[in-house]
């Protein structure tokens, strides 16, 4: 049995010295019939179904507030199959502002399931911080793979998060100093105070410190303006710089006038510093004067909406 055996092995080596391609394609189409496809891994499914088969939208959210006052109507967001039909049983990711400290929006992000009607509705808590911000949804990225993320964040929708400060209930002092064109400091910058009456916040006035030393020194301007109006006759201490970013320019089609704007506002009740904020404003004029007034107009009322929405 042995000698047959080594017999056949010899024959069949002669066979396929002798006949190459007849047996290098049988060997090959063997393996070719019982290979077996590799399946889709999980990840890869998911990514397909958010790229071919989901779609976000806001279906309503609710208006402004104001600080500590609870919003009128929850946030709600729809799912949907790439027919139209709902998205049930589907995983949301929802990203919004939780809280505020010295001056920065924390976020928390929480995963929720849309109900039978492929949506989900959000009703956050009364809001204790003012914020001109947003909710986001997004789906939840089950995976950690760079496809699936890339198809959440592609589906991700916002709408507004606006809560305004109680600036028009508590008022402020301001301490705001309008620089020349040399970098000098001249008088106070008006147009912050004319913004604010313009709203409606009328509870706005210069503060009882108001010499150039305190300039760039919040905690001493601070101390000595409580000490002087104490802590209740007003909630907030506004103080700043509105500088020249360079001379202001002639050209063919006028003038212009460049600004900066270094703005704080300091809580009176307790000294934390809960807003802080840069602005700049480029505004033309058909002449020196009006280019001036025009950029000045423009920086206080970009600093006011900021402040009512960020104080």
């Amino acid at each position: 049995m042995k000698t047959k055996q080594t017999f056949f092995s010899v024959f069949l080596i002669s066979l396929t010295a002798l006949f190459p391609a007849v047996f290098s394609c049988a060997t090959t189409s063997a393996v070719s019939d019982t290979q077996v496809k590799p399946e889709a891994s999980p990840a890869d499914v998911y990514a397909d179904i958010l790229q071919n088969d989901v779609s976000i939208t806001v279906v309503s959210g609710p208006g402004a507030v104001t600080v500590n006052r609870k919003f009128a109507a929850p946030f709600v967001f729809a799912v949907r199959h790439s027919d139209g039909s709902p998205y049930a049983d589907f995983d949301i990711e929802l990203t919004y502002p939780a809280q505020k400290n010295q001056g920065i929006v924390e976020y928390k992000s929480e995963i929720f399931k849309t109900g039978s009607d492929g949506l989900v509705t959000f009703a956050p808590e009364t809001p204790a911080f003012a914020a001109a911000d947003k909710v986001t949804v997004r789906p939840a990225v089950l995976y950690n793979k760079k496809a699936v993320k890339e198809a959440c964040d592609a589906l991700a929708m916002s709408a507004p998060f606006l809560v305004r400060s109680d600036i028009a209930a508590k008022g402020a002092v301001l301490f705001i100093w309008d620089f020349n064109e040399k970098g000098s400091p001249t008088t106070n910058f008006t147009q912050i105070q004319s913004e604010l009456r313009a709203r409606g916040i009328t509870l706005v006035g210069n503060g009882p410190v108001n010499e150039i030393s305190y300039i760039g020194k919040d905690k001493e301007l601070y101390r000595d303006t409580y000490a002087a109006i104490g802590g209740n006759a007003y909630g907030y201490l506004i103080s700043g710089t509105v500088k020249y970013e360079r001379p202001v320019e002639s050209d063919a089609d006028g003038y212009v006038c460049a600004m900066t704007a270094d703005i704080r506002g300091i809580r009176m009740r307790d000294g934390e510093v809960v807003f802080s904020g840069t602005f700049t404003q480029e505004r033309r004029g058909k002449n020196r004067n009006i280019s001036i007034q025009n950029c000045k107009e423009s920086i206080a009322g970009q600093i006011v909406d900021a402040l009512i929405f960020g104080l």
